[in-house]
C-alpha cells in the first residue's frame, strides 16, 4: 500500500444552510462524500481510502461504502478541519503505513482522474504536490494591489509523504489548528511545496449555489 487517501469530511455544514451536513447531500441518489469516494477508487494509483466522518453519521456512509474494495476503515472525524486530518495521519501511523499521503475534502466531488494523477506523480517524484488555480481577477490586500502570477488559489488533494506531514503536526501541535490546510502547516515548517495545476471545476461544496454547480457535473 503505497497511496493512501484521507478523505475527510467531519463539518456540520453552516453555509450550506441546510438540516445534514453538505458532504451527506444527495445527487443522484448518493451522498457528496461517496461521489468524492468513487473519483478516487477508480483511480488505478490509490490503494487504499480512509474516510473520517462525523461520528453520528459513520452509520450512514458505512451503509454506502462498506463493500468497496479500497476502503480502508470510516473513522471518526473532530470538530475542525485539521484535527479531522490529524485523526486520519494518527491512524495510518498507529497501522505501520509508509507511503504518499492524499488529503482530500470530501466535499470536492469533481476532481478529475488526470488530476489525480499529476498529482501523485509529483508527489513521487519530488515528496509532495498541492493542487491550485491562477487568479484571473484583480487582487486587493488592504490597499495594495497584488501581482496576479504571485498568487495561487490553493486547492486539494494535497499530497506528503507520511513521515513528511507526521512531523508538521508534531511541530505545530499547539498551533496546527490556525492552519487553513496541510499546505499552510507545511510552509510553516519550511517544507518546499510543489505544485500541479488542477481543473477550475474542482470546487469544494460550500454554499448552496455550489451544490448546483456540483449536481449538474454529477447526475
Amino acid at each position: 500500500m503505497n497511496n493512501c487517501v484521507i478523505l475527510f469530511g467531519g463539518g456540520t455544514g453552516s453555509r450550506f444552510k441546510s438540516n445534514i451536513p453538505k458532504q451527506f447531500a444527495k445527487i443522484d441518489g448518493k451522498s457528496i462524500f461517496y461521489h468524492t469516494f468513487l473519483k478516487f477508487k477508480k483511480s488505478n494509483r490509490v490503494d487504499k481510502i480512509l474516510c473520517v466522518c462525523i461520528e453520528s453519521y459513520i452509520g450512514d456512509l458505512r451503509d454506502e461504502i462498506e463493500n468497496e474494495d479500497k476502503l480502508l476503515d470510516i473513522i471518526p472525524g473532530s470538530t475542525d478541519a485539521m484535527s479531522s486530518i490529524l485523526n486520519g495521519i494518527d491512524y495510518l501511523n498507529n497501522i505501520k503505513f509508509s507511503g504518499n499521503v492524499i488529503i482530500h475534502d470530501a466535499i470536492r466531488p469533481i476532481i478529475s482522474y488526470d488530476d489525480i494523477e499529476s498529482n501523485i506523480d509529483i508527489a513521487e517524484k519530488y515528496g509532495n504536490c498541492i493542487e491550485y488555480i491562477d487568479f484571473y481577477e484583480t487582487i486587493m490586500f488592504k490597499e495594495t494591489i497584488l501581482r496576479r502570477e504571485d498568487c495561487k488559489i490553493l486547492r486539494a488533494p494535497q499530497t506528503f509523504k507520511l513521515e513528511e506531514i507526521t512531523r508538521c503536526f508534531e511541530l505545530m501541535k499547539n498551533q496546527y489548528k490556525s492552519c487553513r490546510d496541510c499546505a499552510e502547516l507545511a510552509i510553516k515548517c519550511g517544507v518546499s511545496l510543489h505544485y500541479h495545476r488542477c481543473d477550475t471545476k474542482n470546487i469544494k461544496v460550500t454554499y448552496p449555489e455550489d451544490f448546483n454547480i456540483a449536481t449538474e457535473y454529477l447526475k
